[in-house]
């Protein structure tokens, strides 16, 4: 069995509607419905 745990809370611009963690386990990639927006923020 596998436990599972938060580690860190990254806060998002309002509509945030999705994310995705780069190959290089860096950098998470959060799309808007909001905008037509990409956010990239460094781990």
């Amino acid at each position: 069995m596998t436990t599972e745990k938060v580690v860190a809370i990254i806060e998002t611009g309002k509509g945030a509607h999705g994310a995705v963690v780069g190959p290089d386990n860096k950098y998470v990639y959060n799309t808007y419905i909001s905008s037509y927006n990409l956010h990239i923020t460094l781990l």
